[in-house]
């Protein structure tokens, strides 16, 4: 076990404006039950720094796992345009000066109409036709048909006009300052949103082909865009600083008492946890929980009086003590070590 692991997220993203509908089962979309959610919440509180990429992220965070997160831009974000387009010029292949491009995911799901329009517009490059795209996974070779990162990046770089309905192809419309129209897709569309709206660009989502015709003729304003982008950077690079700050001075009483909680939340049957009755926290741990090595007793985790006691070889050695939101732990009971707070 690593007593000394650091953990911190970057650019989490829901995709959805609230924790429902956020996992896919065999019988398709369904709620979190309450034994994931505060196993969820369990888990998170091990974060020192939890940063979204959507504003609704933060919102999901504090009412549901209350932790508060740091709203932060999606890393392709922290590259300036300049060195997005060093790597734009090493795609030799051809050039996209003057011409307007598509780049769409799945065509079927587009509003009525739009696929057809899009198809007759004169001088149009599409990066990727749509619903063949393949890779290889988990040892699966899959059907693939698309442009190189260097050629995709270099296409919207020079571009005229991006029509997409990729989250990613947004972020570098707006990276490079060039007009576009993102369409609505149900699976991208709140981290689309959210980068619209962060940045004061919210009417640039097209819902219908009456709007993709109207956003042709309507320029982009990009002056308080960037303006807005730059303070959300700043943001995002501060919050990362403090992150590395963090990690350059653990706290290894914190780590090792974590590294224990989390080795014995592995080791108890999920069965355990979710068939809790009503009257007892999700959390709660057995009375007893003994681990042995070549025969000999190493550790053993008890409830002595609702406190959880961690033995080591036999040795009573921590004491854990719940008051208010707050968890205390005490070595030999009596000095205390450590003081996990409930973040707000």
């Amino acid at each position: 076990v690593n007593f000394f692991f650091f953990f911190a997220s970057y650019a989490a993203s829901f995709n959805f404006s609230t924790l429902k509908r956020c996992r896919k089962g065999k019988s398709g979309w369904h709620n979190y039950t309450e034994p994931e959610i505060k196993k969820f919440k369990r888990q998170l509180k091990r974060f020192s720094h939890v940063a979204v990429r959507e504003n609704t992220g933060v919102k999901i965070c504090k009412d549901n796992f209350d932790i508060k997160a740091t709203q932060v831009m999606d890393s392709v974000f922290l590259l300036s345009p300049d060195e997005w387009r060093e790597l734009a010029q090493t795609d030799k292949t051809k050039s996209y000066n003057g011409k307007k491009v598509s780049y769409t995911l799945c065509w079927k799901y587009l509003p009525e109409g739009i696929y057809e329009y899009i198809n007759q517009i004169d001088n149009l490059e599409q990066l990727y036709s749509g619903d063949d795209y393949s890779m290889a996974v988990w040892g699966k070779n899959f059907k693939a048909s698309g442009p190189t990162i260097e050629n995709w990046v270099k296409a919207i770089s020079e571009c005229d006009m991006l029509y997409t309905d990729s989250f990613h192809g947004t972020c570098f419309a707006i990276i490079f300052n060039k007009p576009f129209i993102t369409f609505f897709k149900e699976d991208t569309y709140n981290r689309v949103k959210s980068v619209l709206e962060t940045l004061g660009l919210p009417d640039r989502n097209a819902l219908t082909l009456d709007d993709v015709k109207r956003l042709e003729n309507e320029p982009i304003d990009y002056t308080k865009a960037n303006e807005r982008l730059k303070e959300m950077l700043k943001i995002s690079e501060d919050y990362l600083e403090s992150v590395l700050k963090s990690h350059e001075h653990p706290d290894p009483v914190r780590g090792y008492m974590e590294s224990l909680e989390l080795l014995v939340e592995e080791k108890l049957p999920q069965k355990t946890i979710a068939a809790a009755p009503a009257s007892i926290p999700a959390s709660s741990y057995p009375n007893k929980q003994k681990w042995y090595f070549l025969g000999i007793h190493v550790f053993k985790i008890a409830m002595k009086k609702g406190e959880k006691w961690f033995y080591l070889f036999g040795i009573p050695l921590v004491k854990e003590t719940i008051k208010g939101s707050n968890t205390y732990y005490k070595l030999f009971g009596c000095i205390r070590i450590l003081k996990k707070a409930v973040r707000k």
